[in-house]
């Protein structure tokens, strides 16, 4: 099986699958499909660093973190959000978060993209709240075009530090009492 269509069929690659292959043509070739990218030419170590984990799907969200300690899927839920039946995914996390930090970081990415590409502002308004494979499109576009991609990793980076939580701790027989 061609490596697309093992990334095309992953249940954890989201992101990649939404943003990096839609660019690519159907089959590529190996060349093609491991060509280096915009996203890695990014001067700062830590946004390249949070871009590769967007991307691999080992984002800092209650989607992969409470994976690790069985958590149902149902279950991990955003931390920000009111309603606490939303699960925190990439999508979530980056696109629809309502922590207000997030929120002002968004907006600033999105004030960034559009005054770099104006015909962004259509799409947005015809696609409505910004559907999950068309912002991923979007952010793929603009961690491959040179002229965007520092201020796409800017925005991922910023959100994954605020989103990573605390290590996580688990309860001893001592903590219990």
């Amino acid at each position: 099986m061609p490596a697309v269509d093992h990334i095309a069929n992953a249940t954890k690659l989201t992101a990649w699958r939404e943003a990096a292959l839609a660019l690519l043509p159907p089959y590529p070739s190996s060349a093609a499909l491991f060509k280096m990218r915009e996203y890695l030419r990014v001067p700062n170590a830590l946004m390249r660093k949070d871009v590769a984990r967007l991307l691999a799907g080992i984002s800092p969200c209650a989607i992969e973190l409470s994976r690790h300690h069985q958590v149902p899927r149902d279950r991990r839920v955003c931390c920000f959000c009111l309603y606490r039946d939303v699960v925190e995914d990439e999508h979530r996390v980056l696109f629809a978060c309502p922590e207000p930090v997030i929120q002002r970081a968004r907006d600033e990415f999105y004030t960034t993209i559009m005054s770099k590409d104006p015909g962004i502002i259509y799409l947005r308004r015809r696609c409505g709240d910004w559907c999950m494979w068309y912002t991923f499109i979007i952010l793929g576009t603009m961690l491959t075009d040179s002229t965007m991609v520092h201020a796409a990793a800017a925005f991922v980076s910023m959100v994954f530090e605020v989103r990573t939580p605390p290590p996580h701790r688990t309860a001893t027989p001592r903590d219990r009492g």
